[in-house]
């Protein structure tokens, strides 16, 4: 195993994109889709868009070698939400805690296997990566609210300044 840190959000990005999209992966994460980027619309749910975020580069101490913080972020779009008659809250309790367990199950499957994140020849691309920020919401797309958990994945590497 060799090391090819990079320090582009893209190769990081584009790397977990296909780890997810793996068709044995999505069937063992119950993941109906995995898109490029987020979508303005949602055909099938639970789905999740691998979105490239922000990249830090600080001096690592030694002339022209950065240590960097690459961002990924992971949105899933768990179920619908859908209407409440008064006195009941039409599974939306039950929806929101499968939603966030959801999410942990895609955490666990990153850190028990990609905590240090490998290119496809099987060479090392980061030191260390892992979900830092796991952030359960709601979001709107098309006229539709969806439980929706937001997942940062940040890879940390070190190169040199070219």
């Amino acid at each position: 195993m060799a090391d090819n840190m990079t320090d582009d959000v893209g190769v990081i990005s584009d790397r977990i994109y296909d780890i997810l999209r793996d068709g044995p992966t999505m069937a063992s994460l119950g993941l109906t889709s995995v898109w490029y980027g987020d979508q303005t619309l949602v055909p099938d749910t639970p789905s999740l868009c691998v979105e490239p975020g922000l990249v830090r580069s600080p001096l690592a101490g030694v002339p022209a070698q950065v240590e960097n913080s690459i961002d990924v972020i992971m949105l899933l779009y768990h179920s619908k939400v859908g209407p409440t008659v008064i006195g009941s809250d039409g599974g939306q309790q039950a929806e929101r805690r499968a939603a966030i367990q959801f999410a942990y199950g895609i955490r666990t499957f990153l850190h028990q296997n990609h905590l240090q994140l490998l290119n496809t020849i099987g060479d090392r691309i980061t030191i260390h990566s892992w979900v830092t920020e796991l952030d359960p919401g709601y979001a709107y797309r098309n006229n539709t609210m969806y439980h929706a958990v937001k997942m940062t994945w940040q890879s940390i590497t070190k190169t040199r300044l070219r």
